[in-house]
């Protein structure tokens, strides 16, 4: 596991608070900066006037969940910041992997993944 350039700032976007957590706690132990958002608008809220390397999206959340808020980075507000989409509702077979990415995230892996594979999803993510 390769370890994560200094002061890469990545924006953690997941409804589950224990989750949430677990995964900036293991973003942060990985060097990076974590910011956490409950759901797509709190995410949205936090870009403004700062500047992130990588967005981690939960897909399904209240308030806007992460279609709805990638068409608003990506359509909306026209900004390139890569994503990673981890979701526990990915079905490959119904296309959900397709539709995803054509909403505009940069890679989207199916919950739960282990501390090791976020971080090379990650790391992936950034290389685009």
């Amino acid at each position: 596991m390769t370890a994560a350039a200094p002061n890469l700032r990545v924006l953690v976007a997941e409804d589950d608070a224990m989750v949430r957590r677990l995964l900036a706690a293991i973003l942060e132990k990985g060097g990076y900066q974590v910011v956490q958002a409950g759901d797509g608008a709190e995410a949205l809220r936090r870009l403004e006037g700062q500047a992130f390397d990588a967005i981690v999206l939960d897909l399904l959340m209240p308030v806007m969940d992460g279609l709805r808020f990638l068409h608003e980075l990506r359509e909306v507000r026209g900004l390139e910041v890569p994503v990673l989409v981890l979701t526990a509702s990915l079905n490959a077979a119904g296309g959900d992997e397709r539709r995803i990415l054509d909403a505009g995230a940069n890679r989207v892996a199916r919950k739960p993944v282990t501390a090791p594979q976020l971080l090379e999803l990650l790391q992936q993510t950034l290389a685009g």
